[in-house]
């Protein structure tokens, strides 16, 4: 039945887009004129079962520039993880586009915060507020890259007088597609797979070289080459007063969330950008009111909390960062698809009823037909909403930037702190000047001490490097180097906390390892200009040699898998990713001497995807109204196949490195004596959603050699274990009796099985937030157990979560290490 519908929605819709395209194609731009974007790519942005690539989309943006130089300007900005070329548009008036570089400079000037108010007041009068837009930073969230060649066509040609003021006062710079990588991958499986079964099968690669949705997760590490493109024109070339990063993925069933945001704020925002976001939220509601879009929702979901998004690390530059969700796929990338209004959900997962209107939700969506168009439309509106605002209020954007600037500027004058200092001699140099070029790539500006620093009755040598904060990105400075308190917050009293929107506690200095001194009282110190640039990166053993390596990565695209290949070709590592059908092969001793298994669900990686779209067991790709079917060569998992060859690669002398979820994997399918403490214990008893936690560790062992005997672990609903009593080796036991035969958690090594992390006795919480504490107390971190001739290493807690927490680093590299792990299992 379902499949016959769709089957005749696909001929209606076939012959009257070739019917459109036909015409649209006839009417190419004359000579001289702009092009539109259909005439480019032969259909409507937006348009049923049609998703513009990157090249089509560059071909666009090139001939609108070439037919419209006097409006529209390209700047190419770096090269993506795979190569291509990004670039921006910057678009405004004729005269504007002439003076570029001037009003280019009132806005360095504006945001340098030394300039007084007379001259901020002459100067935001005179200049014009820069507007960043972009599109497609999440690749499968398709309908942000087709928006932008019709805000980019609309803002450069339309002649209405709402635009001719527009481009008037504001100069836009649009970054079409923010991944391009991404745009291509998906786009093409979608070509490859339409009019098929497959047709909206779930996507099983990551959508750029390595992080898929983590690529808005770098913002203030800048780890991968997209972050750093962009990062170079918003803190050092543009300085926009507004960013307007556009997602697809609305609570379900509203079309669009928008400012106001949900609690908590951190106390590092300036109040100016809190006031700035929710001013654009209310006047974006109002457009889709007037344009009758309904189901329009704030308010829910995302706080302001965290710092590291493309939206939120703004917010600790003086710029307003805004963030809109709008309504993603009912049926999948660009087909279209309906929801009865019967079969609506009748409140949203906080409780605000998804039928009636409430304050933050007065307009609910009724249900319907849902294209891809109509996101792309919604986002159009939201651009219109932006640049409109800004347009009306051009000076005080810039006044209220100049404000900020300068007041960061003057508390950081006055102390509490005056400065950080990174004395030389750090354990970790490497970890020490990643840090650095981290925050110069935020605009921090870096100097070196040329002669002794006296502070807090300590003496700091000549080389020191030093952080004042009397900068303009004071809130950038303090936020990373500071540690997060996070609020405690429940859904109701004594109810389940408040899922946070990312990371509660992130303080680099803490998971990168790195010895940081603040220094509150205001002082002299002589100084110069330091380039922070990035050191060379490589691993080279302690003892013994780097083994084969193998990498499992699923056709159920993972991050925390692709941040491990970016780890290991940063540091140079070799490795052969391996998928479900080379481990179920077996003989991997033949070729490996180590296999990572990185953090991922049982379920993944036993099933993998299942007929009919779900994944394991869990929700499948695009929410619970998605019916994907994916390809057969994709479907499946290890099974128990993979999983007997990895316990007789372990068993004959292998090594396998199991990480976070993955040691779940790890324990259940091969018996090991060893059990996650916090398994099913309730979030309202036990909650660590991101946080920094304290661990001891036993610097002697194999596994951890490098590290320091305190170290800090990223923990993100991460395991813990506690060992037990394996003798009799294999015996099933029931988890009442394994708790009866618990051993001990000290460091060392204990009848073969090595502890190499543990959480102490009290409270390990260092930045974030974590409820239940006790339940960490004195249980295992990371852990090396015997398994035949080989070992299994199981990191309760990922420990190169994002390619951040450097400071546990080791514990991944020295498990890749064969000949130096003192090595044969207990009783051989």
């Amino acid at each position: 039945m379902i499949l016959a519908r769709r089957s005749l929605l696909l001929c209606l819709l076939i012959a009257t887009c070739g019917f459109a395209q036909a015409q649209s194609a006839s009417k190419a731009a004359p000579k001289g004129a702009a092009p539109t974007p259909a005439s480019v790519f032969g259909f409507e942005p937006g348009a049923d079962y049609h998703l513009a690539d990157y090249a089509q989309i560059t071909e666009f943006f090139h001939k609108l520039a070439a037919a419209m130089p006097q409006r529209v300007k390209l700047e190419s900005i770096g090269k993506t993880g795979y190569g291509k070329e990004m670039f921006v548009a910057v678009i405004t008036s004729e005269d504007n586009m002439r003076q570029l570089d001037h009003y280019k400079d009132i806005v360095h000037q504006l945001a340098s915060g030394i300039i007084d108010e007379s001259t901020a007041r002459r100067l935001a009068n005179e200049g014009k507020p820069i507007i960043w837009i972009d599109g497609g930073l999440h690749a499968t969230e398709v309908a942000g890259a087709q928006q932008s060649p019709l805000i980019g066509y609309r803002v450069a040609t339309e002649e209405t007088p709402e635009m001719q003021r527009i481009r008037r006062d504001v100069i836009l710079v649009l970054c079409p597609v923010i991944n391009p990588d991404g745009l291509d991958i998906v786009a093409h499986w979608y070509q490859k797979n339409y009019n098929t079964p497959y047709e909206t099968a779930p996507n099983i690669e990551l959508w750029n070289r390595y992080v898929g949705h983590d690529n808005n997760r770098d913002w203030y590490s800048f780890n991968q080459a997209e972050s750093r493109n962009v990062a170079r024109l918003l803190y050092y070339e543009w300085l926009p007063q507004i960013v307007y990063n556009q997602h697809q993925t609305a609570p379900y069933p509203a079309r669009i969330i928008v400012p106001p945001y949900d609690d908590p704020t951190n106390p590092n925002i300036p109040p100016e950008v809190i006031r700035g976001v929710n001013l654009v939220g209310s006047a974006m509601a109002q457009r889709f009111e007037s344009e009758h879009k309904s189901g329009v929702v704030s308010y829910m979901g995302f706080d302001t909390w965290w710092n590291g998004g493309m939206r939120t690390a703004p917010y600790y530059h003086n710029m307003v960062g805004i963030l809109t969700e709008t309504a993603g796929f009912l049926s999948g990338y660009a087909s279209p698809g309906y929801a009865s209004p019967e079969s609506l959900p009748k409140s949203f997962p906080n409780g605000v009823s998804a039928v009636e209107p409430s304050t933050f939700y007065p307009d609910p969506w009724k249900g319907g037909w849902w294209r891809l168009r109509d996101s792309v439309d919604y986002m159009v509106t939201g651009d219109m909403a932006i640049l409109d605002l800004a347009s009306r209020r051009k000076d005080d954007w810039l006044l209220d930037f100049w404000k900020m600037s300068h007041d960061q500027v003057e508390q950081g004058q006055k102390g509490g702190p005056f400065a950080y200092l990174i004395p030389p001699g750090q354990h970790n140099p490497t970890a020490a000047a990643d840090m650095l070029f981290s925050l110069q790539t935020g605009g921090v500006k870096i100097e070196q001490a040329t002669g002794t620093i006296s502070a807090a009755g300590k003496q700091y040598p000549a080389g020191t490097i030093v952080l004042r904060a009397a900068q303009p990105f004071r809130p950038f400075i303090i936020d990373l180097l500071e540690p997060q308190h996070y609020p405690d917050l429940r859904v109701s009293a004594g109810g389940p906390p408040k899922r946070p929107y990312d990371m509660t506690g992130w303080t680099l200095p803490m998971q990168m390892g790195v010895d940081v001194v603040r220094v509150d009282q205001p002082g002299e110190i002589a100084t110069k200009p330091y380039d922070a640039l990035e050191p060379q990166h490589a691993f080279t053993p302690q003892q013994g040699k780097l083994g084969r390596i193998g990498l499992y990565v699923s056709w159920v695209a993972n991050m925390d898998a692709g941040w491990t290949e970016w780890l290991l070709d940063r540091y140079h590592i070799p490795y052969t990713a391996l998928h479900d059908a080379d481990v179920r092969g077996g003989a991997l001793n033949e070729k490996f001497d180590v296999i990572v298994v990185p953090d991922q669900s049982t379920q993944a990686i036993m099933h993998g995807w299942q007929n009919g779209g779900g994944r394991g067991g869990e929700e499948g790709f695009g929410g619970a109204s998605l019916a994907a079917i994916q390809r057969p060569e994709y479907i499946g998992g290890l099974g128990l196949e993979g999983t007997m060859a990895l316990q007789k690669f372990v068993e004959a002398g292998g090594q396998l490195v199991a990480v976070g979820s993955a040691s779940d994997f790890a324990i259940n399918q091969f018996g090991l004596p060893v059990r996650n403490v916090l398994a099913g214990v309730a979030p309202t008893q036990f909650y660590g959603p991101g946080s920094l936690l304290r661990i001891e560790v036993d610097p002697n062992l194999p596994e951890t050699r490098g590290m320091q005997g305190e170290s800090v672990a990223f923990f993100v609903n991460s395991a813990a274990f506690q060992l037990w009593d394996p003798t009799p080796p294999r015996q099933a036991l029931r988890y009442s009796e394994q708790r009866e035969r618990d051993t001990t958690n000290d460091l060392g090594e204990h009848n073969g099985i090595r502890v190499l992390a543990k959480y102490p006795r009290g409270n390990p919480l260092l930045s974030g937030w974590l409820l239940g504490p006790q339940h960490l107390e004195n249980r295992v971190a990371a852990a090396s157990v015997p398994l035949g001739k080989g070992r299994v290493v199981l990191i309760g807690f990922r420990c190169q979560f994002r390619g951040q927490s450097e400071n546990t680093f080791p514990l991944l590299f020295n498990s890749l290490v064969v000949g130096g792990n003192a090595g044969p299992a207990a009783g051989e």
